[in-house]
């Protein structure tokens, strides 16, 4: 009874986020795209959940986005061949993928944007 009653206060309390922005290399996957390619870069179990956490949050109207200091071509090309992730394209509302993203956006986005659920990553502790 306990735990019903802190998240039913908890929900009263808190802003619900409405936008989920992840980024790529070592969140979505392991491994780095530009340098192992999309053949080369591996899912463990953590990445498979996050990625199906993100599915299921879009099914209740979450909109999910890309934040990853990338080369675009080279994500495009992982969520191309690698069928085996959760997460597809058609998933993902809108994409920023340059040279240009830091940690620095992502704090600048929680302040501006305190809707915005902005998560540095591992979240997971690393551990599959």
């Amino acid at each position: 009874m306990a735990t019903g009653l802190a998240r039913s206060v908890h929900n009263l309390v808190t802003t619900p986020f409405k936008i989920l922005v992840l980024d790529c290399d070592n969140t979505l996957w392991q491994g780095t795209a530009g340098e192992d390619g999309s053949d080369g870069i591996t899912l463990t179990p953590a990445n498979i959940r996050l990625q199906q956490w993100a599915v299921d949050l879009r099914a209740k109207g979450i909109l999910l986005c890309l934040a990853s200091k990338n080369d675009p071509d080279t994500v495009a090309e992982v969520f191309a061949t690698r069928t085996d992730m959760p997460l597809r394209p058609e998933h993902i509302a809108a994409q920023a993928v340059s040279w240009e993203d830091n940690p620095v956006e992502i704090a600048e986005v929680r302040a501006a944007c305190p809707e915005v659920l902005a998560l540095t990553l591992p979240l997971f502790g690393g551990r599959g």
